[in-house]
């Protein structure tokens, strides 16, 4: 559970209370971002749509990134809970093996 707004005092080494439960300050999950790099095989049109069904990102938002990766190598197509982003990396990879297209996409901890 990420930023749980929370209600009521802080006890020990809880966060507080949030809708009649605690949560401990090392139930934090790890963030990981979710990488996209680029490669001269697989086309921006491939790009843009992995990033719009995968990681539902609005028209717009996709094509800005898809470019960025073009012209600086990679960016960071978003952040998420190790789980969440292992997940999605592997929906992506299955698309792009699919289609032959040799995307890379990495994940990076914050720790």
């Amino acid at each position: 559970i990420k930023n749980v707004a929370t209600l009521g005092e802080k006890k020990g080494k809880s966060k507080g209370k949030s809708l009649g439960f605690e949560i401990p300050e090392n139930d934090k999950e790890e963030m990981v971002d979710v990488v996209f790099f680029n490669d001269d095989i697989t086309t921006v049109d491939f790009v843009i749509k992995v990033l719009m069904t995968v990681f539902f990102l609005p028209k717009e938002k996709a094509v800005k990134l898809t470019f960025k990766v073009d012209q600086e190598g990679s960016a960071v197509a978003g952040t998420y809970t190790v789980d969440i982003a292992k997940s999605k990396k592997a929906l992506a990879d299955r698309m792009a093996r699919a289609e032959n297209f040799p995307l890379k996409i990495e994940l990076f901890s914050h720790n």
